[in-house]
């Protein structure tokens, strides 16, 4: 097959590939360009990263702009490539209109036929070597170069999302406890099992020097790229885990860390990248969220609860009782009261200039030797009301106590003589 119709059957596969990660759009054309005109719901993380290929030996820079989680986890993705001389960076406002929509927008960058070919020769002022490296940037074998850094990102991002293991823990006061642990199919072996098993009543505490110390600390992810030689780690589970490298995250509720998420590719067997901790990262975000409103929902529903009894408790002792009896003890209570009446003596004296009319009721009541309940009763008032204006009565007289009051005002009353 000759290079141009090998370059015309790559494309025909790509758009092959792109046809099937569409989403299902609205049949008309104008409600979907009213959809997409505006900017979508989702806000937009961007991660940079480089990804290694293998066979061809080529390094392939990469910008990826990524909606929330909130969009799901079943995203259409968009792979942009730049035109000569570009780079990564190019199409950053497509792609975070795409991402705030719901999509992956993947942004490479294609050494060979990318901004190195001008940037150095631009600014040196080499016109004739600029002209040469532009001239080699449109070969067939950089078209072609261009067409395989396609595919190994579409391979890559599939490998990607291989499975590995994946432990949630819990943050114990000063101690880190392993608690829930994914183990993928592939790797379901007998030392995954006793990995389990190892886990079941392990606790670590955070000691000074322990990477996840930092992390809980600080509350930023992790990327141990040398497992088997940092010596930050715990190595017991290092060594029965077999673990080359991994990410961790921690998982924040409010102003707290509550836990941490560890992930590895022990399956893949790839080596982890800035953009695997970030990923687990926004991963330990949303379960963080996650876990916070599940737990308010819980609190919600045990509140329900407890006035739902308090409601029911309360009727079944009102049903207990005989409303007979309630409301003679009260109007007796209430009718054994003399009506209340401040004489014109009385607001002649010295009272009338300190105390509130509403004060001076309450005084003549309690001159009559009513408690603070029957008062409330009487006036229609909480008894914490009239605790408040007996106080405030004390105060201003100024009196020691209740009978000290009633005697002031007894005295001033004119109702008894002042003792010689």
């Amino acid at each position: 097959m000759s290079s141009s119709r090998f370059v015309l059957a790559r494309l025909r596969w790509l758009l092959a590939v792109a046809a099937l990660a569409l989403p299902i759009l609205p049949a008309s054309g104008g409600d979907l360009a009213d959809s997409l005109a505006a900017p979508g719901p989702y806000t937009v993380r961007v991660v940079e990263d480089e990804w290694r290929d293998a066979a061809s030996g080529r390094t392939v820079p990469v910008k990826l702009y990524v909606p929330d989680e909130s969009a799901g986890r079943n995203m259409p993705a968009v792979l942009f490539s730049h035109g000569l001389g570009g780079s990564r960076d190019g199409g950053a406002m497509w792609g975070r209109h795409w991402a705030s929509h719901g999509f992956v927008s993947i942004h490479l960058q294609h050494p060979g036929s990318d901004e190195s070919l001008w940037r150095d020769r631009m600014l040196s002022g080499d016109r004739a070597g600029l002209r040469d490296a532009m001239r080699g940037g449109i070969s067939v074998r950089s078209a072609m170069s261009r067409v395989a850094d396609v595919k190994f990102a579409l391979d890559e991002i599939a490998r990607r999302a291989d499975a590995g293991d994946a432990v949630v823990s819990r943050i114990d006061r000063s101690s880190w406890v392993p608690g829930v642990l994914h183990i993928a199919t592939e790797a379901s072996d007998g030392a995954g099992a006793g990995l389990a098993e190892y886990l079941a009543e392990l606790q670590i505490p955070l000691k000074t020097g322990l990477a996840e110390t930092e992390v809980v600390r600080r509350r930023t992810p992790l990327l141990v790229e040398d497992a088997q030689r940092d010596p930050r780690l715990f190595r017991p589970l290092i060594e029965l885990g077999a673990t080359p490298s991994y990410v961790a995250a921690p998982i924040i509720v409010g102003d707290r860390v509550i836990g941490l998420l560890h992930a590895d590719s022990y399956v893949s067997g790839r080596p982890l990248t800035s953009m695997d901790r970030d990923m687990v990262q926004v991963f330990a975000d949303a379960f963080g969220r996650a876990y916070e409103h599940a737990a308010l929902r819980e609190w919600v529903a045990q509140q329900h609860d407890r006035i739902r009894e308090a409601f029911s408790s309360a009727e079944t002792s009102m049903g207990e009782l005989d409303p007979t009896v309630v409301r003679l003890s009260r109007a007796t209570a209430i009718e054994a009261l003399p009506p209340i009446e401040v004489e014109r003596t009385a607001v002649e004296w010295r009272c009338d200039r300190v105390l509130t009319l509403r004060e001076q009721q309450i005084l003549t009541l309690l001159a009559t030797g009513a408690t603070n309940l029957q008062i409330a009763a009487r006036l229609v008032v909480s008894e914490s009301t009239v605790k408040s204006h007996v106080k405030r009565i004390l105060r201003k007289l100024p009196a020691a106590n209740r009978a000290e009051a009633v005697y002031m005002f007894l005295r001033m009353a004119g109702r008894t003589q002042p003792q010689g």
